[in-house]
């Protein structure tokens, strides 16, 4: 029988932080984007997530495609265990979870039926040759014909100083014993004196000193998942190729937009070296040479067929877009491999129409406030998903979705009434169909307008912080504890006043906001 660890970390849960990139939606519009056709998640449609963790954008997911059914997979059975719990609280049946090892799995044929979608995010470069094999089996004879996998990994030639980085602390870490995050700060303290002492493969700026600063700053569980698995690899991407065309799946393109622009990936003397070259992956791999990339984000697909121009062009057209930030908040370039793209003004009046007046069309977007600002429709869709202006989104919700998403947010709304103001929780963008991550004030500001209390700054704050007073609350800003009631209430009016015009836009573009809540 084959263990469940295997290597992997499983005595420390990993992080549970959303990612809305992996939504459904937006992976289908990256493959459109990639200029192959996607998957239709009609009813019936079937989407795995291999290495799920807490599955948190899964049960999303779930809930905003009612007529799909979702299948998450990960060993490590506390994820799996408060997953269920999750699904099974918020009443979401189209989820079925499984605590199962990916080798185990592919020996038992027909343990998950065929799927449309397939997301692999991270897991494949931690773990070992027997698991990638297994989930290799697993795609082979689960991705139905058209249907697409997303593979995230450690790539190489970039990770290379990653890989430094995870040996040294890794080998440190084994010198004591100890869960996991115990022997991780162990680790992280001696390869912090080598580095001060000169050590020479630790050393320098850039992409080391980077690596160094995320050891100081990032969240203990995420490090921990991302340096202590004894198999971690870094990938080139003609091995992931070679590695999927065994699984009968064919490189389409990549999950991040502007990727998919030969010309925003190199500069023109670096395109004319690398020459043409007809071997995709070959290509791709050749191509990373240039760019300083850790992490690639590919799309295969079980029978790739390419769109025509027209077709892809129709189908952006017709894509819904939805505000992703405050306009005023928003840059006005974007920073490619090939340098900085100094973007139209057209592109921040498009924003703001979305922010103003809700999800619409790109096709809308394109003749009106986009109109001219590039040369293709196709242009203009990269670019604005690019630069985090907008995400593609989903028709309104049905009400089950609603009201699924309501409790998501009562459940969060409780366990910071529990924890205080400073516990973050994960509500559901149900027209996303995404986890979406809320402060405490968030989650408690949003929940109260679900409530019925008016749009209005003083009584958001007396729902806010009524409660916390009534029992002796104080509060803490910026290290400074308050314990003034009415300088409580001043701070929090300043605070809620700010977020109402910069939060409740997007909440109300991604259906988390009640519709009797008025636009301003």
């Amino acid at each position: 029988m084959q263990t469940q660890t295997d290597g992997y970390v499983t005595d420390i849960p990993y992080t549970s932080q959303a990612y809305p990139a992996l939504a459904p939606v937006n992976l289908l519009m990256a493959a459109t984007l990639a200029g192959v056709h996607p998957p239709v998640l009609e009813p019936g449609a079937v989407v795995w997530e291999l290495g799920c963790g807490h599955a948190g954008g899964l049960i999303a997911a779930a809930v905003a495609h009612p007529a799909c059914h979702f299948f998450g997979v990960d060993f490590n059975p506390a994820h799996i265990a408060g997953a269920r719990r999750r699904a099974a609280d918020l009443g979401v049946t189209n989820v079925t979870l499984l605590d199962a090892d990916f080798v185990d799995l592919a020996r038992e044929p027909g343990a998950l039926p065929g799927c449309d979608l397939a997301v692999i995010h991270g897991v494949y470069g931690w773990i070992g040759a027997p698991e990638r094999a297994a989930v290799r089996a697993l795609l082979r004879h689960g991705v139905r014909a058209g249907g697409l996998v997303y593979l995230s990994y450690n790539a190489m030639p970039g990770s290379a100083a990653m890989g430094i980085v995870q040996r040294a602390l890794r080998e440190a870490a084994s010198l004591v014993t100890g869960r996991s995050d115990h022997r991780l700060r162990h680790g992280i303290e001696r390869i912090k004196a080598l580095r001060a002492a000169g050590a020479l493969h630790l050393s320098g700026g850039g992409l080391m000193e980077g690596l160094f600063e995320k050891l100081d700053q990032a969240d203990p569980a995420y490090l921990v998942h991302e340096y202590m698995n004894a198999s971690w690899s870094a990938l080139y991407h003609s091995d992931v190729a070679r590695d999927m065309a065994e699984a009968r799946l064919e490189y389409a393109g990549s999950a991040v937009p502007y990727e998919n622009f030969p010309e925003l990936m190199l500069t023109p003397a670096q395109a004319e070296a690398l020459g043409e070259v007809s071997v995709p992956h070959v290509r791709e791999t050749l191509r990373d040479l240039f760019i300083s990339r850790i992490l690639r984000k590919d799309l295969f697909m079980r029978g790739v067929r390419r769109m025509t121009e027209g077709e892809r062009h129709h189908r952006l057209r017709e894509t819904l877009m939805c505000a992703a930030v405050n306009p005023a908040e928003a840059a006005d370039t974007l920073s490619v491999p090939a340098g900085e793209i100094t973007l139209s003004p057209k592109f921040r009046a498009a924003a703001e129409a979305l922010w103003e007046g809700g999800p619409q069309t790109l096709g809308a977007l394109v003749d009106g406030p986009l109109a001219g600002a590039t040369d293709t429709t196709l242009e203009s869709a990269a670019l604005l998903v690019s630069a985090g202006f907008a995400w593609p989104c989903l028709a309104p919700p049905p009400e089950s979705a609603v009201a699924t998403s309501r409790r998501a947010l009562a459940r969060g709304a409780a366990a910071v009434r529990a924890g205080g103001l400073g516990t973050r929780v994960t509500a559901l963008a149900p027209r996303l169909g995404s986890a979406f991550e809320l402060s405490g004030l968030e989650c408690l500001v949003l929940d109260g307008l679900w409530q019925g209390v008016p749009d209005q700054t003083d009584a958001l704050v007396e729902h806010v912080w009524g409660p916390f007073e009534a029992v002796g609350e104080t509060l803490l800003n910026k290290g400074e504890r308050i314990d003034d009631p009415t300088r409580c209430r001043a701070l929090l009016a300043d605070m809620v006043g700010r977020m109402r015009p910069d939060r409740l836009p997007i909440w109300r573009g991604l259906g988390m906001l009640p519709e009797t809540v008025v636009r301003a």
